[in-house]
Formats: structure tokens, sequence, C-alpha cells
């Protein structure tokens, strides 16, 4: 009996805790904790963002990027509303008539396309003048030396470049999707320094227009769920670099989902290519998914080897918080930790009914 139980512990740490401590060293020799140089100059940059029905987030997103330290000169913001049916385009109507900057344009409807954020993204990019694309959407809040900061993260081969998103916690069910973001973005973070990266932070990244021109644009992703992580794909797979930049002049403020509906659907919706993954990419994530029932598991059998396993893991996951947390210099939750073991346990089971209760995948009240 003994013997099986030192098998069993030994598979349980080489599968659910070896992983995180390679992470552990990859974010280690992370080097974009500290605030970057300045620009040597100061290239014309657009920010475009699609907005649909965002009249309760979209001022505050516009406030935050007329504070930018970024030459405003060099500094356009295309806003492009897309049918909304509420106050949104007065108000994006009421920035553009007091900043020279801020360009609005009302998106063309086209009811063949699945996605239809790709589809604006399309036409946004096509009238935007900048040598370089920068993507957020209308709830998010980016830091005064957000455009620079990002800048100063490409190299000679950098095809895009992502910053960290997190978002604002004000109970524990938003403390919960926090932490998971903030561990999530460790692993892309991770992947992309092994040279497999899964995807990219479409509300929080920016890409040369070459680039993005070279790769098609969004016109041909309107057929995928996830935008941000096609293009990054096609990026990957012409020969660019994919950068994930843990900073906190690059750290994004989101607002979390409200409800475990509107949750459930964007994680469907995330996960929705996710066949279409590098295969090493999928064995990780997976492992990652399966292990609260690899020792629940083990707790039910050999609860003494569960226990062994669960505490090096959330040690693990802990440094892992504590690092990225310490890089971005945002704020740690401690008793999140715990918590989100048990969310881990239940979100898999939850997503797989809900996609069998709810098929239709749904995105600003728009079926994909």
């Amino acid at each position: 009996m003994a013997s099986i139980e030192i098998t069993l512990l030994v598979v349980g740490i080489i599968l659910y805790v070896m992983p995180g401590l390679f992470e552990i060293i990859i974010l280690l020799k992370q080097h974009t904790g500290e605030k970057l140089p300045k620009l040597a100059s100061y290239p014309m940059v657009s920010i475009v963002i699609p907005v649909r029905n965002e009249a309760h987030l979209i001022a505050n997103c516009i406030d935050h990027i007329i504070e930018s330290s970024y030459p405003k000169d060099k500094l356009e913001l295309i806003i492009g509303d897309d049918a909304s049916t509420d106050d949104t385009w007065n108000i994006i109507n009421y920035y553009a008539e007091q900043h020279d900057f801020i360009r609005i344009i009302k998106i063309k409807p086209n009811d063949q396309v699945k996605n239809h954020k790709a589809w604006a993204l399309h036409q946004l990019c096509a009238c935007a003048t900048g040598e370089f694309f920068f993507f957020t959407d209308a709830d998010i809040s980016v830091p005064k030396e957000w455009i620079q900061q990002m800048l100063m993260c490409f190299g000679p081969n950098t095809g895009i470049v992502c910053g960290v998103t997190v978002p604002k916690a004000r109970n524990w069910w938003e403390l919960i999707q926090q932490y998971d973001w903030i561990v999530a973005q460790g692993m892309i973070y991770f992947l992309n320094r092994l040279h497999r990266p899964t995807t990219a932070m479409g509300n929080n990244m920016c890409i040369p227009k070459y680039v993005y021109k070279e790769v098609g644009g969004d016109l041909e992703l309107t057929d995928h769920l996830t935008e941000d992580r096609a293009i990054a794909m096609k990026i990957k797979k012409m020969g660019w670099g994919i950068v994930s930049c843990l900073s906190p002049s690059i750290k994004a403020i989101t607002v979390a989902e409200p409800n475990l509906l509107a949750l459930l659907s964007q994680r469907v919706r995330w996960s929705s290519d996710f066949n279409k993954f590098d295969l090493s990419a999928i064995i990780l994530i997976s492992i990652e998914l399966l292990a609260p029932y690899f020792i629940l598991l083990l707790f039910l059998n050999t609860p003494n080897v569960a226990i062994v396993i669960l505490a090096l893991k959330c040690l693990v996951e802990y440094l892992i918080y504590f690092i990225i947390c310490n890089k971005i210099d945002h704020p740690m939750k401690v008793m999140s930790i715990l918590c989100h073991q048990i969310w881990r346990l239940i979100l898999p089971t939850m997503l797989v009914v809900f996609k069998i209760w709810h098929p239709k995948i749904y995105w600003k009240d728009r079926s994909c």
C-alpha cells in the first residue's frame, strides 16, 4: 500500500507541481516588472475601440486615454459604434467634439459574419493612420504611460505585444475572477516563453501596422469567435514573435462579469478554439484543468497523498500569484487561493452543463 501511495505522490507532483515550478523559474527571469526606460522618439499610434451599448463604461475608458502622457499630436483614438441602442453614440460624439485626436465612426453592419467585433476592428483599422495599432475595450482603464511602455517592449522581430489585464475586485465573486485572470496570464506568459503561445490579450495589445497588414488584419478572422487569439496565431505562423509583458505601467483594469451565466458564456466563447491550440499547450492546460478532480479522487482513496499534493500545489500557485502581483504592483488576496481551488473543481463541470443547455454562444446580445 505504501508503494502505491508513493507512486501516486510522485505522479501527482510530476503532473501538478513540476509545471508550476518551471513557470516560477520563467517568471523570475522576466525583466519587465520594473518601469521601462523612456522612448527615444514618439511614433504615430492609433487606439481602436469597437463599442456596442457601452454607455455605462465608455466614458471612463476615454477619460483614462485622455490622461495618457503620450503626445496627443502623435495619438489618434478611433471609436466605432456597432449599432448601439443606448446613449453610447451621444457620449462618444461629445468626446469627439471636445478633443481633436478622437474620431468616431458608425460600423457598417454585416449579418453574414460570426464575429462582429472582428468585423468592427477591420473597419476601424482601415481608417487608422498610426504606425502602431493599440487594441482595447470599452470596459478597460489604461495607465498613463501605457502607450510608451507597450512600445518599449518591442524588439526587432516582435509582431505583437500584450500587457496584463486585471478585473477590479470589490467582492468575493469579483475576487475569484481577478485571481483566475492573474494566474491564467502567468500561464500565457509561460507558454509564450516556451514558444507555445495560445492567445493574446485582445483588450490590451499592440500590433505594428505593417505586421497587421501583412497577416491580413481582422477581415479574415470574422469566422473565429476569439479574434485576438486568431490574429496572434497568424502572426506567429508568419514568423513574428509574441511578447507578453508583466509591468505595472501596462496593467489595464477591466470589469468582472456580473453573474455566473455571463461568466460561463464568456468562458465558453474563450474556449471555442481550444482544439486549435498547440498540442503541448493542450496537454499542459488539460492537466491543469483536471488537477482538482485528480486530487479529489485521491482524497477519497488516499487522503494523505491528496493533502500533500494539494498543499504543494497551493504553495506553488501562491508563489506564482505572489511573483506576478509583485511584478505588476498589484495587492494580493491570500484567501482567494483556496477559494480558487474549489472554483476550479466546479467550473469545468458547469461549463459542460452550460454548453449542453445553452449551445448557442452570445456576445453583446448577438448570436455568434
